[in-house]
């Protein structure tokens, strides 16, 4: 049990708390105004500060992350088993847990703190030692994923937050089913390792699930297609044909070590011998020309000027006649000079084309020759590429048999599930009934609760459930009430808080607590909130377990306790709102952000 919550402020009020009932009480003074208000005198900040003592998460919107209280280390004294230690906690310092006590005796090695030298554990080892002290959880537990933990069980014993008191099976909003299964399990002494094994189940069909339909969205390229086997073979077989052929082609290659010279030297034969060509032509037309300008090259026939100048009726006289005999003269000789002239020429540009065609011969015959080796050796670069697009049929080919391998396994893979899912119901079912005799005492102790504050019991419903593990659920007459709801909840947990109180193998020395904040009473009528404080009172009181709840003073009926059971005698702490001395923290301060429900 907690024997005492304190804190390095002054002016914190510490509270003492014993063994059976204890109660924080809220309540306006004489001299308080309409302003003041109970809420806000600490009361569920007292819940956050053992919470935060026992390692819960710690984040900006946690109430001691306020700048007027992150200062100060929060402590509590609490059983360990035969042994008390004192457990302090700081906000500025919130990845640090202190202890004081008998810590040779727990089975942890602490370290000593770098400037107190203190012992100290870190908060994570703190939850795996709470786990194992106050509900035994061994290594297996602590060391897989979709398994109880400290800080889900403990949540069910010291509820926070509004969602927490709305049903019984979890204490807080959107609480995973898994969460839930494996730890209610744990709690009624089922076997956890069915919700975990329908969980691991659940997990592996749900990947199957998003591979498929990644592979028919095309989310997944490789995958694409995957549920057409039938496909996926025919285009193997296509894919294999093509590599085969490709692989021969590769193995027949003949690569020259000289093809682009080779290439560049046949290139130039071919630019000769277009150049050869385009001379002979030319030389050819020029040719042509020369032949029409030899038969165009005849001397004018003798004394035609002077028949011209007769016929004319003019007579020369005898020296101009002289004169064109020499014109004449030259006439003849210059014809007879570009003849020869042409003549020459001619036989020139015959020549030149000869050999012109000559050159032309040889330089087709060494292209010719280069050709034919060009045609029968590839070059090196051709011989890559045809080797690059085989190794990219080869890796398609790869890629097709990995989806065939794939989708054979997926298929192998659902065939297994469904097999395991039936011996998964089969074992489940057996267990259950193994078990059955230890649960039925259990929820007759919630009948016995419920009878206690209704004339009718309520009824928890534990069953094997395929899929989850088991089926949860309760029925009691108003079910859906807020404040019957919130009694289903009270009765739910006093069961556990008596089950767990009770020595066992397996914890010889249970040190468990229950603690409810002013929630679980709001809209409860008069007979509920008296029989159900009282009830607390004698069981706890009974079976040796303490139970601390948090309760406004003008909620607390004025009757309906028996006659020997003063609740007043139970008050370990009151807080007032007529002074900022009257609240937990002896001070008034801004109040942050509320601490989010969700993290446990």
């Amino acid at each position: 049990m907690i024997h005492l919550v304190t804190s390095t402020d002054p002016r914190f009020r510490t509270v003492h708390l014993s063994a059976g009932l204890n109660i924080v009480l809220a309540e306006r003074t004489d001299g308080s105004s309409e302003k003041d208000s109970r809420n806000g005198l600490g009361k569920t900040s007292l819940i956050e500060i053992i919470h935060f003592c026992l390692g819960s998460g710690f984040t900006k919107n946690h109430r001691l992350a306020h700048p007027e209280l992150r200062r100060f280390t929060y402590s509590i004294e609490i059983d360990l088993g035969p042994d008390r230690f004192t457990v302090a906690r700081c906000p500025e310092e919130p990845g640090t847990i202190y202890l004081k006590g008998a810590i040779s005796r727990l089975p942890v090695d602490t370290t000593p703190h770098k400037k107190s030298g203190l012992p100290t554990l870190a908060v994570a080892k703190w939850n795996e030692l709470l786990g194992q002290i106050l509900f035994g959880l061994g290594e297996e537990e602590q060391s897989q994923s979709f398994s109880p933990t400290f800080r889900s069980l403990i949540g069910y014993f010291i509820r926070r937050g509004a969602h927490a008191f709305s049903q019984p099976f979890e204490h807080f909003a959107k609480q995973s089913e898994w969460d839930k299964q494996v730890n209610t399990a744990h709690l009624l002494q089922l076997d956890w390792r069915f919700p975990f094994r329908w969980q691991q189940l659940r997990e592996r069909q749900n990947l199957i699930k998003q591979l498929k339909a990644s592979a028919k969205s095309g989310i997944i390229p490789h995958l694409a297609g995957m549920d057409r086997v039938g496909d996926l073979e025919a285009a193997r077989v296509n894919l294999e044909g093509k590599s085969l052929q490709e692989a021969a082609e590769l193995a027949s290659f003949k690569v020259h070590p000289q093809y682009r010279q080779l290439e560049i030297e046949a290139s130039q034969l071919t630019t000769e011998l277009h150049e050869l060509s385009n001379q002979n032509v030319s030389a050819r037309e020029l040719l042509a020309f020369y032949d029409v300008s030899l038969h165009d090259e005849t001397p004018a026939p003798e004394r035609d000027v002077e028949r011209l100048y007769a016929e004319a009726g003019v007579v020369l006289p005898e020296h101009i006649s002289q004169r064109l005999e020499d014109v004449q003269h030259f006439h003849t000789r210059l014809i007879q000079n570009r003849r020869e002239f042409l003549h020459d020429a001619r036989l020139r540009l015959a020549k030149q084309i000869s050999q012109r065609e000559d050159d032309s011969k040889v330089l087709s015959e060494l292209r010719a020759s280069l050709m034919s080796l060009l045609q029968t050796h590839g070059a090196l670069e051709e011989y890559t590429r045809l080797q690059q697009r085989h190794l990219q049929t080869v890796a398609q080919l790869e890629e097709l048999r990995r989806r065939i391998d794939a989708l054979r396994k997926f298929e192998a893979g659902s065939i297994a599930l469904k097999a395991e899912r039936a011996t998964l119901e089969v074992e489940s079912n057996r267990d259950f009934n193994e078990h059955r005799t230890v649960l039925e005492k259990e929820l007759a102790l919630f009948n016995q609760h419920s009878l206690a504050l209704y004339d009718s019991p309520g009824r928890l419903i534990i069953e094997p459930k395929a899929g989850t593990g088991y089926a949860l659920d309760y029925r009691i007459d108003r079910k859906g009430s807020e404040a019957v709801n919130h009694m289903v909840v009270f009765c739910y947990d006093l069961m556990l808080v008596r089950t767990w109180s009770r020595p066992t193998s397996l914890l010889p020395q249970p040190c468990i607590f229950l603690i409810h904040d002013t929630t679980l009473f709001d809209g409860a009528d008069e007979r509920q909130f008296a029989q159900a404080l009282y009830l607390a009172h004698i069981t706890s009181q009974a079976e040796g377990f303490q139970y601390l709840c948090c309760l406004n003073s003008d909620r607390i009926p004025p009757t309906g306790f028996p006659e020997n059971f003063d609740w007043r005698d139970f008050v370990k702490l009151t807080l007032q709102d007529g002074s900022p001395e009257g609240g937990l923290f002896g001070f008034r301060f801004t109040e942050g952000a509320p601490l989010s429900e969700d993290n446990p």
